[in-house]
């Protein structure tokens, strides 16, 4: 879920129930019913987007690497969406894994994820500044990628194609340490720009439409 405003460097956002800095960057939360969603400033920048054809584990989608222009920074949530506050704002709680509800909420269509995005911009209609929607793939991967050009957003490389990575382990819940189920978020270590679970624990809609790959892919960060 994306949230931008019209300001390169930003002033404490109407919405925000709280704001600050710390050793990530800038920080804002939206609280709904006493329910808080805590987001994270991501500056423009430019970025290689997909991978290098030698990456390992690299999938063919993540081609041809590409230069992207983000022209202006946006807010971005801190972790995914989790079952309270997705509840709080859709009045629904239809993930699987549940039993604590600061897990991720899951089994959200696409198109639900767009009338979430559609019900919190009704409820922050008192602040003229606030648009609420998906991240493009591009905001995205350079939000997750915090600068790193390496395959983990910590710098490090994969050990190996499949199974267990201690590299991956102190960034996400995978396959090899998950149990086979999601948890809280926020357990991991975050990226640079203060962003928790932008691998593994569950999958995240972007706005764009599925592509194979690359070819002929915007470069100005748009869908």
């Amino acid at each position: 879920m994306k949230l931008r405003i019209p300001a390169t460097v930003p002033e404490p956002p109407p919405w925000a129930s709280t704001f600050g800095v710390d050793e990530y960057g800038v920080f804002a939360g939206i609280n709904v019913k006493e329910t808080v969603q805590m987001f994270r400033w991501i500056e423009p920048g430019t970025f290689q987007m997909g991978s290098p054809d030698d990456e390992r584990g690299r999938w063919e989608d993540e081609g041809p690497q590409h230069e992207v222009m983000i022209p202006s920074g946006f807010w971005l949530g801190e972790t995914p969406v989790t079952q309270a506050f997705y509840e709080t704002v859709a009045g629904k709680n239809p993930s699987h894994f549940t039993g604590n509800v600061q897990r991720p909420v899951e089994q959200v269509s696409w198109q639900e994820a767009v009338a979430f995005c559609e019900r919190l911009k009704k409820l922050l209609s008192e602040f003229e500044a606030a648009e609420v929607g998906l991240p493009t793939e591009a905001q995205w991967e350079f939000a997750c990628r915090a600068a790193s050009t390496a395959p983990l957003y910590s710098g490090l490389e994969l050990t190996g194609e499949e199974g267990a990575c201690p590299n991956v382990d102190a960034l996400a819940w995978y396959g090899e340490n998950s149990g086979n189920t999601t948890h809280p978020v926020g357990e991991k270590l975050p990226n640079g720009w203060g962003l928790y679970d932008m691998l593994g624990n569950v999958e995240e809609w972007c706005e764009d439409a599925w592509h194979e790959n690359y070819e002929s892919a915007p470069t100005d960060g748009s869908a």
